[in-house]
């Protein structure tokens, strides 16, 4: 009885048998691009709008840096999902 598989990711037991494994294992790449661009999102917006933040309190420029920094982020988060995505559908 094989327990481990050989993967080119990792070794992981395979309790759906070959079949659902390898189902798994193939679709593996493809999630973590679309998690890394849940993530690319969450960090623009939220280091755009941090950022903001600082400057409002160093400069006393408050709220006008935190919404700059928002929209920045948001253009940011943005942009970047259209690239990452293209890429995704290009076949990259």
């Amino acid at each position: 009885m094989k327990i481990l598989r050989k993967s080119s990711y990792f070794p992981l037991p395979d309790p759906l048998g070959s079949e659902g494994g390898e189902f798994f294992m193939g679709k593996f790449p493809q999630i973590a691009k679309i998690v890394g661009i849940g993530w690319y999102i969450g960090v623009s917006i939220a280091g755009g709008t941090w950022l903001g933040v600082v400057g409002d309190r160093s400069f006393g420029t408050s709220p006008f840096l935190t919404i700059l920094g928002l929209f920045l982020g948001v253009i940011l988060a943005f942009y970047g999902t259209y690239r990452m995505l293209r890429s995704y559908m290009e076949g990259g």
